[in-house]
């Protein structure tokens, strides 16, 4: 069955441990994003993720992951993730990465989700922390999850993080620099992505109206048909049953009739 995708951003709560290179994230949690979905948490299926657990840069694909997923777990209403860093000799760029996190100046991340239109709901009127939610995603699968500088939802990211982080000694100007290169887009596809949403909400609200329209049609339609019907049964009272009952009133004299000569 076809599925769609979906990338739902988080702020990013860390656990770090610098013995082994690991920070646990939370990787999702049931709060309405920017975008009115709401993902249940003990809906998400991780067992395809498991098979190849790689952490990647804002869902890059096409270049190397900067670690893997070490442990996946729920912990009440979140997804938590602990991701190994590659080391520098493995990956400069990762440990650019795992050192802007592990020093809190890179908070934001996304999970990417196959969604089955079975499993969405499109609640009216429901609210979650003050939040309306417009799209419910009770079942979906993971299939990836990425370290990112723009989250979703409401917490942004303080301005200028990166040149704290190259002012504490975090990351040096080459660290900076490549991470200035590699982040290239990001904030464009993150604006193609709202834009993408926005159409389909756009198109929900567009099958709701047809929706209404076809059946205010149909209740016109059954009115017409009751009000044909009413005039059907005047008709027939008026005239069909005066004639019914002379015709009755007839045989039965002629029945008197042949009673009496017989």
């Amino acid at each position: 069955m076809e599925k769609d995708q979906l990338f739902i951003s988080t702020y990013l709560g860390a656990k770090s441990s610098k013995e082994d290179r690991t920070i646990e994230f939370i990787a999702s949690k049931e709060v309405v994003d920017r975008s009115g979905n709401l993902i249940k948490i003990g809906g998400i299926d991780t067992s395809i993720y498991k098979t190849n657990p790689v952490v990647l840069w804002t869902h890059d694909g096409d270049s190397p992951p900067i670690g893997k997923a070490v442990g996946i777990r729920r912990k009440g209403d979140e997804l938590r993730i602990k991701v190994q860093f590659a080391t520098p000799e493995e990956y400069g760029f990762a440990d650019t990465i795992y050192k802007l996190a592990d020093n809190g100046y890179l908070n934001g991340g996304s999970i990417g989700l196959f969604l089955n239109s079975k499993g969405i709901e499109y609640p009216e009127n429901m609210k979650v922390g003050g939040q309306l939610v417009k799209r419910l995603i009770n079942k979906s699968e993971l299939f990836d999850f990425s370290i990112t500088p723009i989250p979703r939802n409401r917490q942004t990211l303080k301005a200028g993080v990166l040149l704290q982080a190259l002012d504490s000694g975090v990351i040096d100007d080459v660290e900076l620099k490549e991470y200035e290169l590699m982040s290239e887009g990001v904030v464009e596809d993150f604006k193609e992505e709202v834009k993408d949403n926005k159409e389909e909400e756009n198109e929900v609200i567009t099958l709701k109206a047809k929706v209404a329209e076809l059946e205010l049609q149909v209740k016109e339609q059954e009115m017409e048909i009751e009000s044909e019907d009413s005039i059907y049964d005047e008709l027939y009272n008026e005239f069909v049953v005066p004639r019914k009952e002379k015709v009755k009133d007839k045989h039965d004299k002629f029945d008197i009739l042949d009673d009496y000569f017989e």
